[in-house]
């Protein structure tokens, strides 16, 4: 199995634990920077960083690359979310894979229509050589 986090760029990595406690210098995120949040529980936003981070208006405009499972449940709700609060979000099709395929392509329409772009892997690791 071909581990595609390894050929990444070396970026700075930020994790953050399901019930970390933060003070309000942490409430911020860095370009360019990787970032792992940690959850009990979907959206990603019932993590307490991530949904301070919302409330206080943090991705708007920001750029958020996703990907991972179940496209029709996780994958669509976080994505969708992400859209809510401004991202702009590029949704990586080759590293998605849902639970059932009707329900898979109803969210991809779904996730496109809020504003996410389809995007390919070759695409994300290709800006990483620029």
């Amino acid at each position: 199995q071909r581990r595609y986090f390894d050929e990444l760029p070396k970026l700075r990595r930020h994790v953050w634990e399901a019930e970390a406690t933060m003070r309000e210098a942490d409430i911020d995120i860095v370009s360019g920077d990787h970032y792992v949040v940690k959850k009990r529980s979907f959206p990603m936003f019932s993590n307490p960083w991530m949904k301070a981070l919302a409330e206080r208006g943090r991705f708007r405009g920001l750029d958020a690359v996703a990907f991972g499972v179940a496209t029709d449940v996780c994958v669509r709700i976080d994505v969708l979310d992400l859209c809510r609060f401004g991202a702009g979000v590029r949704l990586v099709r080759d590293a998605i894979a849902g639970i059932n395929v009707d329900d898979s392509e109803r969210a991809l329409r779904e996730m496109t229509a809020a504003g996410a772009r389809l995007v390919s892997t070759e695409e994300i690791l290709g800006e990483g050589t620029r």
